[in-house]
């Protein structure tokens, strides 16, 4: 009986065990659908890819993570889990359906298309007309295929250099070889956060309208340019030639210190982008800065040069020169070299590439004097060949910060359909095996600058470097000085004269803040034990002042004389620049400074980190991480866009109304082609912006900015008009059992349709130093809900440590979508 008891319960035991494995593979997500046939553009890229490609080891599961990973990036209901390193299969969802990826390890090109065809075909099944029509990027020449998405994606997981790319980026790559725009004829970029004119090219719309290099370019037809992006701003700067536009600038002078504001009026035309301009310096010195390395660079240069008469020796500057050509970049370097090794190419597994695969310099030279050459983080490519090719010479010396290193050669290959290929296939090293890639070029002399109005960086350089002051809005003229004195004057007398000068200039920056730049007496190489600081402050809240104590503890048995501490934070002015005189610290004590501060009104991040660097005298001790939190003060706005026929087209006015309590710090509104910035409205104000549409937007953005946070409003453009009210969106942190997670709360009386959560590692830089071609990570979609025009709804994911960068993206159902991006500080 006790048998036959025991037999039962164990047919009862099985029966119920089969029971669950079928519910649970009945429930298991389907495997993928058959796949179509690949198109010829993939066919040809996966062939050249798998033949040609620099590493072949890399060519793994990375490539169909990396192509499902931006189907992922460009559609909202797109998500990818690799199930983590290793993991044989991942799951692709596409809204409410779920579907299992294989992962292989081993790389096999078609096992790989295969695979890839079946993901693309599911995701093409399951996403709605909707989904394609909200992913569309306005401006784009061409709705790209999810073929061409997904090998993008792959190519980019292998390198940050190999893509395929067609329409505009075809121009913009022919363009930069060709040496030819039209616009007004200046190089722009952000320098300390403002958009300055960086170079302006001789001869150019530019210069005939009076704009100089260094001048701030506050205004664009009447609006500020702060709230743009430096994409966004260039984009208003360029046009058709013979059209004007109006720069609102603030040029400093250099005698006088002072600032004057002026407007400056341009016809755009046709620009010759030049690649070397040359000057005399005093002491019969000549100066060449190399802005591109283009195919007329070398005979451009060499010709200029040779104008300039006989000189004592040349400042070769190239800072900044992100690259170009590599034969031009070897002709370059021949004319300083006697049958040197310039440069050579090395293939897979340092194979050489063929039989011209090593450029050896003439035995002529043409150009036989000292040089200095200037360099910057930013030297990169083809400069990298030049610079590096000379540094063995002992005439020749580097000044600067070490370059970007980029080693590697792309090769342009044409694919089917008037598609390119641009793939990594070969790197360089230059004599003696020197590898730049990743490494980049390290200066003899290291030169680091810091502005005026950020003097927190001078506790972050490091020993040996000269630190400098270079003022805000004018060029950088210091290093071009320290080469000139390199130039003429023995080593020893040049470099203490060159200390000199970077010395007084931080003297007189720093006593305008009570700061005396000077060695510190009687203070140890090392302290002993490291300095206590803390803040202390009152609550936070965006908007109202503050005071805020600083208070640093002494723990060592001896005095720590002239001390003094400043702030520095990458993403909020309020907080940089801020200088605290504590005076001397006693042994065993402590001292005490207090700092008023206001962070911004608008929208912000509710932690602000912050870093702050304690000195003595002219010697930086430490520095300290900390975070502030701050209470933010969200704005509320009313936003009505209608659409209305014009005289040379359709025009949009928008609308914005402050019906909150609170300021909203700065706004901007954009239609591709055209934006306009508001600095700020005040509770119960209104602006009214007019904007001229073409090529049919779908939509107009309104975004607010705020320290470590963007919140970007997408609005569908009416037939007339429409008036819009923002969804409520709260987003908080809160720690949990198990661990941190993170809410947000939507709410909306007219309906809510979908929303996500986006979590990425914030990059560190010293990492990326150390490999300079690894691919970012791309940020993962963690969480998602179809709230099916329910009024509510909440959105839960859970927060792994340190920092990260955060994107929250809500839709309505009205089709109005609000994106939310800031840094999560570490807690």
């Amino acid at each position: 009986m006790a048998l036959r008891s025991s037999g039962g319960r164990l047919r009862g035991l099985n029966l119920a065990w089969i029971g669950l494995v079928a519910l649970a593979a009945a429930c298991a997500p389907p495997p993928l659908p058959p796949a179509e046939a690949p198109s010829p553009v993939a066919l040809e890229t996966l062939r050249r890819t798998e033949m040609m490609f620099l590493y072949p080891e890399r060519l793994d599961r990375r490539m169909l993570v990396g192509a499902l990973d931006a189907l992922e990036a460009r559609f909202d209901a797109v998500r990818f889990d690799d199930g983590g390193d290793g993991a044989a299969e991942g799951r692709l969802h596409v809204g409410d359906h779920v579907a299992i990826v294989p992962l292989n390890g081993r790389f096999d090109s078609r096992r790989y298309l295969q695979v890839l065809g079946q993901a693309l075909r599911f995701v093409d099944e399951h996403l709605s007309e909707q989904e394609r029509e909200d992913a569309r990027f306005d401006g784009e020449d061409e709705e790209p295929t999810l073929e061409m998405l997904a090998l993008r994606g792959a190519l980019r997981s292998l390198d940050p250099y190999s893509t395929i790319f067609s329409g505009r980026t075809t121009e913009d790559f022919q363009i930069r070889f060709s040496g030819k725009l039209s616009g007004i004829g200046s190089r722009i970029g952000r320098r300390d956060g403002h958009l300055t004119a960086m170079k302006v090219f001789p001869k150019s719309p530019a210069a005939r309208g009076g704009l100089q290099d260094g001048d701030w370019i506050l205004k664009i037809d009447g609006d500020p340019t702060q709230p743009l992006s430096l994409s966004e701003a260039v984009d208003r700067i360029r046009g058709k030639a013979g059209t004007r536009i109006v720069l609102g600038v603030q040029r400093r002078d250099k005698e006088t210190k002072e600032d004057e504001r002026l407007d400056v009026e341009i016809v755009r035309g046709e620009v010759d982008v030049p690649n070397v301009e040359a000057r005399l310096l005093d002491g019969n010195v000549g100066y060449a800065e190399i802005a591109s390395v283009s195919r007329t660079t070398a005979s451009e240069f060499r010709q200029k040069v040779i104008d300039l008469g006989e000189i004592q020796g040349l400042v070769l500057d190239l800072r900044s020169n992100s690259g170009g050509s590599m034969l031009a970049a070897q002709q370059l370097a021949d004319m300083f070299l006697s049958q040197q090794l310039i440069v050579r190419v090395v293939g897979r597994q340092g194979r050489p590439t063929g039989p011209q695969n090593r450029a050896i310099a003439n035995r002529r030279v043409v150009f036989d004097l000292p040089v200095v050459i200037l360099v910057s983080g930013a030297t990169a490519s083809a400069a990298e060949i030049l610079s590096g090719a000379l540094a063995p010479l002992g005439s020749v010396t580097i000044v600067g910060q070490k370059t970007f290193g980029k080693g590697v050669i792309q090769q342009v290959l044409p694919l089917p359909e008037e598609n390119l290929l641009k793939l990594t296939v070969a790197e360089y090293l230059l004599s003696e095996d020197r590898a730049v890639h990743g490494r980049g070029i390290v200066p003899d002399i290291e030169l680091a600058p810091v502005p005026d109005k950020r003097l927190g960086r001078l506790g972050s350089i490091e020993n040996g470097a000269i630190a400098y002051v270079r003022e805000a809005g004018e060029n950088d003229e210091f290093p071009i000085e320290v080469a000139r004195l390199l130039l003429t004057q023995p080593r020893a007398a040049a470099l203490q004269q060159i200390g000199e000068l970077a010395n007084q200039g931080l003297r007189e920056a720093l006593a305008e803040h009570g700061v005396a730049w000077e060695a510190p007496v009687g203070l140890p190489a090392e302290l002993p034990r490291q300095l206590g600081v803390r803040l202390e402050h009152g609550p936070l809240a965006a908007g109202e002042k503050a005071r805020l104590d600083l208070v640093v503890h002494n723990p060592n048995p001896f005095v720590v004389p002239a001390a003094w501490a400043v702030l520095e934070a990458s993403a909020a002015e309020y907080l940089s620049n801020r200088i605290a005189v504590l005076g001397d610290i006693p042994a065993g004590g402590e001292a005490r400074a207090s700092l008023e501060v206001e962070p911004p009104a608008g929208v912000s991040a509710d932690q602000h980190p912050l870093t702050v660097h304690v000195a003595s005298g002219n010697r930086t001790l430490q520095a300290a991480e900390r975070v502030l939190s701050v209470v933010g003060q969200a704005p509320v706005v009313a936003i009505d866009v209608t659409r209305a026929a014009g005289e040379d087209g359709d025009m949009l006015e928008v609308v914005i109304r402050n019906t909150g309590t609170h300021p909203t710090g700065a706004l901007l509104v954009a239609v591709p082609g055209a934006n306009r910035s508001i600095e700020q409205l005040a509770p119960g104000a209104e602006e009214r912006v007019e904007l001229a549409l073409s090529a049919n937007p779908a939509s107009v953005n309104v975004t607010l900015s705020g320290p470590w946070v963007r919140r970007r409003v997408e609005i569908p453009i009416p037939d007339q008009t429409v008036h819009v009210s923002l969804p409520d969106v709260r987003i908080a942190r809160a720690r949990r059992f198990g661990g941190d997670q993170l809410r947000v709360d939507v709410a909306d009386p007219q309906g809510l349709h979908e929303g996500w959560i986006r979590l990425g590692r914030v990059e560190d830089d010293e990492e990326e130093e150390r490999d300079e071609d690894r691919p970012r990570s791309p940020d993962q979609k963690v969480a998602y809900a179809d709230w099916a025009g329910r009024p509510s709804g909440q959105i839960v994911a859970a927060l792994a440590g340190g920092e990260q960068n955060l994107t929250v993206k809500i839709e309505t159902a009205a089709g109005i979508s609000v994106w939310d991006m800031r840094l999560l500080a570490a807690q």
